[in-house]
């Protein structure tokens, strides 16, 4: 048995910056499918806004110490879409990609490590703890 299983769900969902019906991009490998990515082959996937799923896990967490995102593409437009009062309670974000410009304002300090784009709030302390990130 997984040792997170307890704390892992499964939902039937893509999460994105708005809410509807998406076309997700698939291909045989399963590997490099997308929403919006024009692979040949496509299914209809509901999207939930990244706002609405950030809020209903900083209201059982309290923060959230790395969000990591890998949407094939998707990426930068989730990012954008997070609300200023939801970012305050992410210590850190990670997501496949290298957009052109910086995609969060400060606290937040971006580093890059191939195709890797990483940002990490500066002012970030988890819920109850004392620790900082990048301390």
């Amino acid at each position: 048995m997984s040792p997170v299983r307890e704390r892992a769900t499964i939902n039937p969902y893509a999460v994105g910056d708005a809410e509807g019906e998406v076309d997700f991009g698939i291909e045989p490998s399963g590997r490099y499918g997308g929403i919006g990515l024009a692979t040949g082959r496509s299914i209809v996937v509901l999207c939930r806004p990244i706002n609405d799923v950030l809020e209903e896990v900083l209201a059982r967490e309290g923060g959230v110490d790395l969000l990591k995102l890998d949407t094939e593409g998707y990426e930068e437009r989730s990012v954008r879409a997070i609300a200023s009062e939801h970012l305050k309670r992410i210590g850190a974000i990670y997501l496949e990609g290298s957009p052109a410009r910086p995609l969060l304002p400060a606290p937040f300090v971006e580093t890059r490590y191939g195709s890797v784009c990483r940002y990490f709030n500066t002012s970030w302390r988890a819920p109850g703890k004392a620790n900082e990130v990048g301390a």
